[in-house]
């Protein structure tokens, strides 16, 4: 995929959404095609994959994140990253229970349901048999739950390299 194919495949994939269009502007497609290339000279599909679900899921959910913690409310921000199902919607099946095979997708989905248990009936996610995910806060760190089987951890700033060139959008 060349340049301008990759620039026409992300302007149609923000068609799809009447108010956005007319906010990007050349420079803002510019931006947007530079971030998402591969070392900015190989432009191919899965990127605009990444940057569909950055425009449409990840940056927003960055954003109501600092909303809520700016006005004092404590917000668990998390990240799924499982490769056996990441997708939008990809952990619902872990938080639900419904992974039936192999072992290890089961043991991370009771690991994950028990932090959802948990902040149901105490708001508070934490138990004593997992990491303890921390609350967000709008300082330079932004720390939230990387979820993935493999490694369940505590990471920080998740993609605001990327989420910088939406905020300028969504503004």
């Amino acid at each position: 995929m060349d340049y301008n194919q990759f620039r026409a495949a992300l302007y149609n994939n923000f068609n799809y959404y009447p108010t956005y269009p007319n906010r990007i502007s050349e420079r803002n497609l510019n931006e947007i095609t530079f971030q998402y290339s591969n070392q900015n000279t190989s432009f191919e599909e899965q990127n605009i994959a990444y940057a569909a679900g950055d425009f449409q899921y990840l940056c927003p959910s960055n954003l109501m994140a600092d909303y809520y913690t700016k006005y004092g409310m404590n917000v668990y921000k998390y990240y799924f990253t499982n490769q056996a199902n990441n997708r939008h919607g990809g952990d619902l099946a872990y938080i639900f229970g419904s992974i039936t095979t192999p072992i290890d997708e089961m043991k991370f989905s009771v690991k994950l349901m028990s932090y959802w248990a948990n902040f149901i009936r105490k708001n508070d996610p934490n138990t004593d048999n997992n990491i303890q995910w921390p609350i967000y806060t709008t300082n330079s760190m932004r720390p939230y739950l990387n979820e993935n089987k493999d490694n369940l951890s505590i990471m920080f700033n998740v993609r605001t390299e990327y989420c910088s060139v939406w905020d300028k959008i969504y503004e």
